[in-house]
């Protein structure tokens, strides 16, 4: 199973769209596994088997130092196809979704990677009508979940601006 949720990772699915993430839970055995893998690697190949250990084996995710656990993550973000794990972003009130809401648990380890990302202007695409359509009408970029990630690790909960000209400023604000 490890090896199909690094597949899947590696083809930039949601995990929604991994059956063996979707369909399976960690064995004992696989976990301990998964453990010792992350702890070796921390790009986002790791995404699912990292996401599975958080569900399947609290106790085990936790051995993952938060560096690894933010850098497997922050990989994620800027590969994988579709962010709806991440939450989405929207003027009215933002969601964080299961992906983000462990982007945050790792806290400061958490920054560099996000610091990073702020430059990542490529599209931000969700999938599904509803969430789809915010991330289009919106025109989502991971900078701009790099920066709503960074503003809550800084205990600042902004409102989303839907201007990206505007959005543009406060992601150079921040990086000053």
């Amino acid at each position: 199973m490890i090896n199909e949720l690094i597949s899947d990772s590696a083809a930039g699915l949601t995990l929604e769209q991994s059956e063996a993430w979707r369909g399976n839970r960690l064995s004992a055995g696989q976990a301990a596994d998964g453990v010792t893998q992350l702890r070796e690697t921390h790009d986002h190949t790791g995404f699912h088997l990292l996401m599975a250990l958080r569900r399947d084996d609290p106790p085990g995710y936790r051995e993952i130092p938060a560096g690894a656990r933010a850098a497997v993550l922050a990989g994620a973000l800027a590969h994988v196809q579709w962010l709806n794990d991440f939450g989405y972003l929207e003027p009215g009130g933002s969601y964080v979704g299961p992906a983000g809401a462990a982007l945050l648990e790792a806290g400061n380890p958490a920054r560099p990677y996000l610091v990073e990302l702020l430059g990542d202007h490529s599209p931000a695409p969700l999938r599904g009508s509803e969430e789809a359509t915010m991330a289009k009408m919106f025109g989502y970029r991971r900078c701009d979940f790099a920066y709503r990630f960074l503003t809550l690790l800084t205990g600042q909960d902004l409102p989303f601006d839907p201007d990206p000209a505007r959005r543009d400023e406060l992601i150079t604000a921040l990086r000053k």
